[in-house]
């Protein structure tokens, strides 16, 4: 056997070791995702009225993007073809423009602060209800964070592995730019992904007036705060996920030397 063929064996190895851990990693994101549901919509005020639906709604679409990834990667190791060209633009397409909706679950913490009963003549904080309701949706919002990680890394990893590690850090850049953009759309002015294609005239006139030179300030800001936590998260997960690959491929090695 010789090097070239040992060489491609080796990488075959790595891959299934590595494709093995991310579906274990969506399998886990996917049993806390169902708790999050749980524990929000366990929640009352009183004894009947949950505050917190909604945040059921939205980790779903947190999980959108997870989808429309999947498709694109599936898509990407087919063969050169018309057919693989159109999967990949309306995939990649589909991912980004719903991109936004993982980390948008980080803006849901202020319902806390809208929603929990405040008595000005109490400590609310001392109050363990009030710590639930902060708990949940602070778990809600770290799923959200980690998904959309887990997307764009599997997204910038098939970039870089096309055009390499100057584009791929510069496409994952601007993704995260124009997802805390985004996520100011969906908070502030209320926009929804699907807005692109049921009601564009109006998503473009609620953009140009929101991006209007009297509010660029706000706009810039908000958007800025958004982009460092979301970078701050992508490169720890970045990190973690590059150590977790080297060790497996340590571990490829260790088979195949065992095979020997």
């Amino acid at each position: 056997m010789n090097h070239k063929t040992k060489k491609i064996e080796k990488m075959i190895v790595r891959e299934r070791l590595l494709e093995r851990r991310e579906v274990l990693y969506l399998v886990i994101l996917l049993a806390f995702t169902l708790l999050s549901m749980h524990q929000v919509n366990d929640i009352r005020i009183g004894t009947q009225f949950r505050p917190y639906p909604f945040i059921v709604w939205n980790l779903f679409l947190a999980w959108v993007p997870i989808a429309f990834q999947l498709i694109f990667a599936h898509a990407y190791e087919r063969p050169k073809s018309g057919g693989r060209t159109l999967v990949l633009a309306g995939a990649g397409a589909g991912w980004f423009f719903f991109y936004p909706n993982a980390p948008y679950l980080v803006t849901d913490l202020l319902h806390v602060f809208a929603n929990y009963p405040v008595d000005p003549d109490t400590y609310f904080w001392r109050e363990l209800p009030f710590w639930n309701h902060l708990f949940s949706l602070l778990l809600a919002a770290l799923i959200g964070l980690v998904l959309g990680c887990y997307s764009l890394w599997s997204v910038h990893k098939l970039v870089r592995r096309s055009y390499g590690r100057v584009i791929g850090w510069a496409f994952a850049l601007s993704v995260l730019a124009l997802g805390s953009l985004g996520v100011y759309f969906g908070r502030f002015l209320r926009l929804n992904s699907w807005d692109l294609v049921t009601s564009p005239s109006y998503l473009w006139s609620e953009i140009t007036t929101a991006l209007a030179p009297s509010r660029l300030h706000f706009v810039f800001s908000f958007c800025e705060g958004m982009f460092l936590l979301m970078l701050f998260a992508y490169t720890g997960f970045s990190l973690l996920l590059k150590r977790g690959q080297g060790e497996e491929g340590r571990n490829g090695s260790e088979i195949r030397k065992e095979d020997k």
